[in-house]
């Protein structure tokens, strides 16, 4: 029987299957929108600041944050040491996407020109 709780009836046999073995792949790339390219320019924002970096959710990505770790809070390729004395909550900073793995976000401000609210190309 399929698993989801939607009802079936009056739809054939062979259509319910199909349906119950692609269902939960349709309801998982729903909860799950495709994840930034490694790479791609965004606008974050500052959701929360933490001893090693920030985390900042992507303009335009909604439910897509990132970790922007200390070692990449400067734009210049410096260590920021503290990551409180460079950002707060809600600060705006443009960042590149440099991993995505097991959906978690890798951010860094390295080589990304500041200012402004639309990413560099």
């Amino acid at each position: 029987s399929c698993p989801q709780a939607l009802p079936m009836i009056g739809v054939p046999a062979l259509a319910r299957a199909q349906f119950c073995r692609t269902a939960p792949l349709l309801m998982l790339a729903a909860s799950n929108p495709a994840l930034p390219a490694v790479g791609s320019l965004h606008v974050g924002v500052v959701e929360s600041v933490v001893t090693y970096g920030a985390f900042c959710s992507l303009e335009g990505q909604p439910g897509r944050d990132g970790l922007l770790h200390v070692s990449h809070i400067d734009p210049s390729g410096g260590r920021v040491e503290v990551a409180e004395d460079a950002l707060a909550v809600g600060d705006r900073v443009r960042v590149r996407v440099t991993s995505v793995a097991d959906g978690k976000i890798s951010l860094s401000c390295r080589g990304v020109q500041q200012g402004g609210d639309a990413p560099a190309a």
